[in-house]
């Protein structure tokens, strides 16, 4: 699937938001703000908010990234709960 035609799917949108929603409840859960979560791990806030907002899914790399600071699993993160 082309970039281009990927926020156009459906089941894109919704494992951004899913996503976007387990991101912002274990930040947290760690007593974070979204904001201090980015500055911790040297995150650009405009790409990071693009994923906590629910408009774009991160790559696996920073995923597992995000996952390991927080505690989690790839599973707890893209899971609808």
């Amino acid at each position: 699937m082309k970039r281009e035609y990927a926020n156009n799917n459906a089941e894109y949108t919704a494992l951004c938001k899913v996503i976007a929603r387990n991101l912002k409840r274990a930040i947290v859960n760690k007593g974070m703000t979204v904001t201090e979560f980015s500055e911790r791990l040297g995150i650009g806030n405009s790409l990071f908010y693009r994923y906590a907002r629910g408009e774009a899914i991160p790559t696996l790399y920073t995923a597992i990234k995000y996952c390991k600071e927080l505690g989690i699993t790839l599973n707890d993160l893209v899971s609808e709960k």
